[in-house]
């Protein structure tokens, strides 16, 4: 029942760092959970990120019964400092400009979070067909509210949406086609060099 971007981030997010091969469930412990997490300590939002689906994983398979207790009891995740932090008009458009040359996929995602506020999951899983000339209309599906949400397009988001590719109805489909985009870290370091700013998220 969850929004199609936080089933594949789950996906994603198993697959990347819990992936146990053939151990059986029940012998996955604690200790070997924390083991993974550890290693990105570098990130701490991956880290939560990480610890959240993992602990949504072993709560639906404790209800199921595949085991007793959840190993991930009474983990919590790292307080982070809140993002209070906003750009300023200066540092806006030497985002922009380096989003305007790195291109798509990214740069096209991070022009279109400028130019229509909307969030960066909103943004990745946009399709050709939730386009009605300058009106995008995300489905209910997609949003916290259950309700279909739709905004105009300005002739710059409308100049950025007819660049991309049009080999897929997803605007910014991952390289197998079935989903969409999702190199995020990797792609957010190499914006950060372009355009060498005080950190921002």
């Amino acid at each position: 029942k969850n929004k199609p971007y936080t089933v594949y981030e789950y996906k994603r997010l198993l697959n990347r760092h819990f992936n146990f091969r053939a151990l059986p469930i029940n012998e996955i412990t604690s200790q070997e959970i924390n083991r993974r997490i550890d290693k990105l300590q570098k990130t701490v939002s991956e880290q939560n990120h990480a610890l959240v689906c993992i602990k949504v994983f072993m709560q639906w398979a404790t209800r199921r019964r595949y085991i007793q207790h959840s190993p991930c009891e009474e983990m919590q995740t790292i307080p982070t400092a809140s993002r209070n932090r906003v750009l300023n008009d200066t540092e806006l458009v030497a985002v922009y400009r380096a989003a305007e040359e790195m291109g798509y996929p990214f740069g096209n995602i991070v022009l279109l979070c400028i130019l229509t506020g909307q969030r960066r999951s909103e943004v990745a899983w946009l399709r050709r067909s939730y386009i009605n000339g300058d009106v995008w209309t995300l489905p209910s599906s997609l949003m916290k509210s259950k309700q279909d949400h739709s905004f105009p397009l300005c002739e710059l988001a409308q100049a950025v949406t007819a660049r991309c590719p049009a080999e897929n109805d997803f605007l910014f489909p991952a390289q197998r086609g079935d989903t969409v985009f999702g190199g995020w870290s990797k792609r957010k370091t190499e914006l950060d060099m372009l355009c060498p700013i005080a950190p921002w998220t």
